[in-house]
Order: structure tokens, then C-alpha cells, then sequence
């Protein structure tokens, strides 16, 4: 320490250094090392928000738009809605509408712990994410009745589920994330057909694809979601 010949030496890490100023007025700076993972992460720093779309979305004539925010270290907020009906799948029945997700993310830490660990980031790592899915879409189906004519019934689907899914999240450099996640919880659906079918045929009031997630039977209400979501982060 200045001006105490017999102090202590006390050692840091140059990494925690920016710079010594001599008595001479000299000034030595340390910079960052451009190619460190913990640059990479300070540059990041302070970008606690993300907007984001699923990357998978349109083969399966869906678009999703999702949004996050920290709200606490460890705890964000996310929402997601999804418009049904845009796509490039061309062998998918004719579908419209739309669905919204919310959920929190709760990033989970590890079995063990150092001294002097710290979250890289507020947006990466592994996650458990209970969310809340709502739905709502039109499908129209061309049934063939042979040998009667081919009917065209139009259904409307208004779906609920609640899922835990289970992901991880990513930085992309400074400036982007990817966030890949599955799920599992229970769902419920209601069809109801705009125009009985004149045959007899009543199987599309059940549809267990519902762009937001995947359905089980009528008589076991499991739900499945799955996704890849890029984003690009904000401050």
C-alpha cells in the first residue's frame, strides 16, 4: 500500500484491474481480452430484455412472436403469441386464428457452489418454465364421403393448456439468444362444427394438433409443446 513500506502485498487478478497510475504520473492500461468469454458477457450487460420468433414456426403454418424480461435475478417473464394460418406447409388443412403463451422462467443453479460464482447473464442458462396456453383457431377440412360428395366442414377450436417446460438459453455473442425448450402438462379442447356433416362424420370436432401444442386423447388430456426461439437482445 502507498506509503507503507512494511504493508502487506495484496494480489488481484489482472482481469480486475483497468489500470495503475505510478507516483510519476505514468498510467499502464489493461484491456480485454477481445476473445474471453467474460467479454463477451460484459458487452451483454445491462440488455435484460429480448424480443424473439420461432424459428420452426412457419413449416407448421404458424408465425410466433415472444417477448422477455428479467424481473429479478433468476426470474423472468416471458409471453409468446402465435397467429395460425401463415406458413409454407400447403398439405396442413386450411386453418386461422391466433394464441397467446405467458409463463415465468426460473433459472435453475447447480448442486454445488463456488466461492465467487455470479450468473453470466440474466437471459442464459437452464430453465424450468410453467406456462399458461390459450387458443383459439378455425379449421376447415374437405371430408370425402364416397360415394357422396366431398364436404367441406369448418370447426372452431378454442384450446387451454398448462404446461412445465423444460430449456436452455443461450447468447449468441453479445447481442442475440437462442432458447430450445420441451414440455409436458395437461390441455383441454372444445370443437364445435359451423355446419353438421349431412354423413354422419363428427371426427373433426377433435383435433389434436392445436399450433400452440400437441393434444392426447379426449379421455387422457395430456399436452406436448417443443420450440426453437431466436432473439435479439434489448436494454
Amino acid at each position: 500500500m502507498w506509503g507503507l513500506e512494511q504493508s502487506p502485498i495484496i494480489a488481484v487478478e489482472k482481469r480486475e484491474v483497468r489500470r495503475i497510475i505510478f507516483s510519476n504520473g505514468e498510467t499502464v492500461e489493461f484491456n480485454d481480452d477481445p476473445l474471453a468469454l467474460e467479454t463477451i458477457q460484459k458487452q451483454a450487460e445491462g440488455k435484460n430484455r429480448a424480443i424473439k420468433f420461432d424459428f420452426f414456426a412457419p413449416l407448421f403454418n404458424k408465425f410466433v412472436f415472444g417477448y422477455e424480461h428479467m424481473l429479478k435475478p433468476g426470474t423472468n417473464l416471458e409471453h409468446k403469441i402465435g397467429f395460425i394460418g401463415v406458413g409454407t406447409n400447403t398439405t396442413m388443412p386450411r386453418a386461422s386464428g391466433a394464441f397467446v403463451k405467458t409463463g415465468i422462467k426460473l433459472w435453475s443453479g447447480k448442486d454445488y457452489y463456488h466461492r465467487g460464482m455470479r450468473m453470466s447473464h440474466p437471459l442464459r442458462g437452464s430453465y424450468v418454465r410453467p406456462e399458461l396456453i390459450i387458443g383459439y383457431f378455425k379449421q376447415q377440412q374437405e371430408i370425402d364421403n364416397f360415394p357422396n360428395p366431398t364436404q367441406k366442414i369448418t370447426t372452431n377450436y378454442t384450446n387451454v393448456a398448462v404446461n412445465i417446460c423444460f430449456g436452455k438459453q443461450v447468447l449468441l455473442g453479445d447481442w442475440m439468444t437462442l432458447d430450445y425448450y420441451v414440455g409436458v402438462g395437461y390441455g383441454w379442447q372444445s370443437g364445435n362444427a359451423e355446419q353438421p356433416d349431412p354423413y354422419g362424420y363428427d371426427s373433426s370436432e377433435y383435433e389434436p394438433y392445436a399450433y400452440s401444442h400437441l393434444l392426447g386423447s379426449r379421455d387422457f388430456p395430456i399436452a406436448f409443446s417443443a420450440g426453437m426461439m431466436l432473439g435479439v437482445l434489448l436494454k
